[in-house]
Formats: structure tokens, C-alpha cells, sequence
């Protein structure tokens, strides 16, 4: 099932969506664990997230520009059994070499 999640959320990606860190590629498997337990990611953006009042029926594809920052990301998503928008932040903390 995990691995169905994946290839399934990865089909959201904008056409050019790629990886281009560690850190976008570990914040696109949080999205996907997410996808797969029922929540529907609505937004990229705050503003436009609290507009949409409801979980999705069809997925919502990825802005081109979501992982234009690759220091932290911001995920918003409703769930079909809530009216709670839920909000998951990534922050790289310190690079290790």
C-alpha cells in the first residue's frame, strides 16, 4: 500500500516536478504518507488553503514552484472527517557533509 501511496501522489507533480534535494524528496514522502491515510492536500499557500472548505474529491496537483524553497516547505489539508485544515511544515535544520 505505502509504495501504491507513492506512485500515486507522485502523479500530482507538476509536469517538470522533480527532487532536487534531500530535503524536497523527504517533505513529498511526508505528502504522500498523508495522501494515503485519507488527507487531501488542498494548498500550498495559507490564504488560498482556508478558502477551500472541504477535502477534495480528486487530488490536487502540486504548484510548479513548491519546492522553490528548499529550506522549508508548507503542505495544507483537509480530511473528509474533519472541518480542521491541518498544516504540515518542514524546515531544514543544519546541513551535515
Amino acid at each position: 500500500q505505502g509504495m501504491e501511496a507513492l506512485k500515486s501522489a507522485i502523479k500530482q507533480l507538476p509536469e517538470k516536478g522533480e527532487f532536487t534535494s534531500e530535503a524536497d524528496a523527504l517533505a513529498f514522502a511526508v505528502h504522500a504518507c498523508l495522501e494515503k491515510d485519507g488527507f487531501r492536500f488542498v494548498a500550498a499557500e495559507e490564504s488560498r488553503a482556508a478558502a477551500i472548505k472541504a477535502a477534495p474529491s480528486t487530488p490536487v496537483p502540486f504548484p510548479s514552484d513548491w519546492n522553490g524553497c528548499q529550506d522549508a516547505f508548507s503542505f495544507f489539508y483537509r480530511h473528509a472527517s474533519s472541518l480542521a485544515l491541518f498544516t504540515v511544515k518542514c524546515v531544514t535544520m543544519e546541513v551535515r557533509t
